[in-house]
């Protein structure tokens, strides 16, 4: 009780940005102590030549080649992100569910995808390829997030749960999916 009072005591003083504005300057530092602490990898001799400038060749060379993992991790990452943070407000808000029932949706999301990356990829990954993998599991992830909004199922409802766990466990399995693919891609 004192430490859920304590956090409606702070989202009334600095209002419901404040998670966000935290997240962010962790993000920002994070970002700044990368740029300063870690040792370039790359000689000067290795550059990667980009387009002209002002042509916009140079956002054409980042969306082609090596850079394509990169905008894969960075939509999934972000998929992955906006779910866990609006999840628990649509399961509360729509579905009905309270933050211990929402807690066994995120239990559920970390069997499938430990499931998927522990067994399955290691399984998929010789047969299918990292690059196969790695579409495979964007699409899923979004199928699943897509998905998510339709199952009204909630105490309230007396709807089965199905839709929504195929909903969750689709972006479980798509996660699962993509992060081990992108490492080793």
């Amino acid at each position: 009780q004192a430490q859920q009072r304590e956090a409606r005591d702070l989202l009334i003083r600095f209002g419901t940005a404040a998670p966000g504005l935290v997240a962010a300057t962790l993000s920002l530092l994070s970002f700044a102590v990368a740029w300063g602490r870690l040792p370039e990898s790359r000689t000067a001799g290795a550059a990667v030549a980009l387009g002209t400038p002002g042509t916009g060749g140079a956002v054409l060379d980042l969306l082609r080649g090596e850079s394509i993992p990169f905008g894969v991790m960075l939509c999934t990452t972000l998929a992955f992100t906006v779910m866990y943070l609006v999840f628990p407000l649509y399961a509360a808000e729509v579905l009905g569910y309270g933050p211990s029932q929402t807690a066994y949706f995120y239990v559920f999301l970390g069997l499938v995808s430990t499931i998927v990356q522990g067994w399955l990829v290691g399984r998929l990954a010789p047969l299918m390829g990292e690059r196969t993998l790695m579409v495979a599991g964007s699409a899923l992830m979004a199928v699943g997030v897509v998905a998510l909004p339709f199952p009204l199922a909630g105490p309230a409802s007396g709807a089965p749960l199905d839709h929504l766990l195929l909903a969750l466990g689709l972006v479980a399995a798509g996660s699962g999916l993509t992060g081990p693919s992108l490492a080793g891609y």
